[in-house]
């Protein structure tokens, strides 16, 4: 996925997802680490958003993410 808009926009993106969680910065990318064990990760330069983790519960949250900002779209697409 990608996603242009400023890291404040992502964490305000991220906030409604209502999922628990905390923010990193890791060098050339930002990551929040939701509490279940799933990754967002996005590099600011490229607008490159990817998320990790267990399939099922990665799948639910790029839905979700989609589903907030229409500007998203989902991977392979």
């Amino acid at each position: 996925m990608n996603f242009q808009g400023s890291l404040q926009e992502l964490k305000e993106l991220v906030a409604l997802l209502g999922e628990p969680g905390h923010w990193l910065h890791e060098g050339p990318f930002e990551e929040f680490v939701f509490d279940s064990g799933e990754r967002l990760n996005w590099w600011a330069g490229s607008g490159e958003l990817t998320v990790s983790g267990h399939p099922e519960n990665r799948a639910l949250l790029i839905e979700r993410l989609v589903a907030a900002d229409p500007r998203l779209e989902p991977p392979g697409v």
